[in-house]
């Protein structure tokens, strides 16, 4: 778990969840770090993923967002990501499509 430097009697919860029913998976995640007797800002952390998967190809993505990084009050952030890939023992086959329709 985090722990703030020199914090005690911190309250800490995360909560997760996944889901899959293919071809979707679907995952979600929340945390809150508390600041303790320290009297600093509770970090807080929200993250959704999502991905789509065929015999050859994957995409997905996620988007993640954080408060009070570092225990600092409006040291807010948040990211978002989307990635595909092809699944290597269909590139060939996907190559040779290409040339034929050129």
């Amino acid at each position: 778990m985090y722990r703030m430097r020199g914090a005690r009697n911190q309250r800490d919860v995360v909560v997760k969840a996944d889901y899959a029913a293919a071809p979707f998976k679907l995952g979600a995640a929340y945390a809150k770090f508390g600041g303790g007797d320290l009297g600093a800002p509770n970090l807080e952390a929200l993250a959704v993923t999502g991905s789509f998967e065929r015999d050859w190809l994957n995409v997905g993505g996620g988007f993640q967002h954080e408060k009070n990084i570092g225990g600092r009050l409006g040291a807010d952030r948040s990211q978002a990501t989307v990635g595909a890939a092809l699944k290597s023992r269909h590139v060939r086959h996907l190559e040779d499509s290409i040339r034929l329709v050129r």
